[in-house]
């Protein structure tokens, strides 16, 4: 059993003196409230953050490294979800400025280096401007992960409902998130209410030179900034075909992967001053 590792939130201020984290490195957990079809949560976004970040940091702990799990960062800026009720959005303006404070605040006591594990793809911009402003200075070392792009990549041969050759595209509150909640937020999944619906969009991207990349590039491309023309219940894959035990393979998998990345390019960077 791995021991969890240390939250920035439960440490007292002596125990977050600078000239003890020299070594350390922080994980933020960013995420967002939107909706998440009728079974999921509208803040599905930040638990699976939430989870993923604990675990790889957890990991990292056992490995020997310094870790602290930063603070949440709640909200981001995805308004092509507000067709639906229960969304909090951002201006990206305020992210970015949001972002680049806590970054410079948590750099300022001697965690330079930090990771942001990202879920909810319209905050990633706000986090790069931020980053790529204090990179400038050598404030901070700052790396940037797209959670779920990452568990779509590992997921691959897991996912029984994602079959692109089919026509059949899992992007938003299927089966792959389905199944990561059912890993990690079990009591806050309504498998009762859970849908299936493709829509043809993401065929018609996928068949197009013109709409390549990110979900997001994809609509932006086609002039589409309204989610609930993918399907009125807002999933787009097959959440039936979600289970507990895909989400842990899947979560295990994150964990493998994004700890020896945080290895390689966070502890491996070495800051200056």
């Amino acid at each position: 059993m791995i021991a969890p590792a240390e939250s920035f939130l439960n440490l007292s201020w002596p125990e977050l003196d600078p000239a003890g984290l020299a070594d350390a490195a922080v994980l933020i957990p960013v995420g967002q409230v939107v909706q998440h079809g009728p079974h999921l949560p509208v803040g599905t976004d930040v638990f699976q953050a939430e989870g993923v970040t604990a675990s790889v940091a957890s990991e990292l702990a056992s490995r020997g490294f310094r870790v602290l799990v930063g603070p949440t960062i709640a909200f981001g800026d995805s308004p092509v979800h507000e067709a639906f009720p229960g969304y909090v959005t951002l201006r990206s303006e305020v992210l970015i400025n949001q972002f680049e404070d806590v970054a410079s605040c948590l750099a300022r006591q001697g965690l330079r280096r930090q990771a942001y594990v990202l879920f909810g793809p319209g905050s990633w911009w706000a986090l790069h401007v931020a980053s790529a402003r204090l990179a400038r200075t050598g404030a901070a070392h700052i790396l940037i992960i797209d959670g779920l792009q990452t568990a779509r990549a590992v997921a691959g041969g897991l996912l029984k409902g994602h079959d692109p050759a089919s026509g059949k595209f899992d992007m938003h509150a299927g089966e792959l998130e389905t199944s990561l909640m059912l890993a990690l937020r079990p009591q806050l999944v309504r498998m009762d209410r859970a849908v299936t619906h493709y829509s043809e969009l993401n065929a018609s991207f996928a068949a197009s030179v013109c709409t390549p990349g990110p979900v997001l590039q994809q609509m932006t491309a086609v002039g589409l900034r309204d989610w609930s023309r993918f399907g009125k219940d807002g999933v787009t894959g097959d959440a039936k075909l979600a289970s507990a035990d895909t989400g842990h393979q899947i979560v295990s998998r994150l964990v493998d992967n994004l700890a020896g990345h945080f290895v390689t390019h966070l502890f491996g960077e070495r800051t200056t001053g």
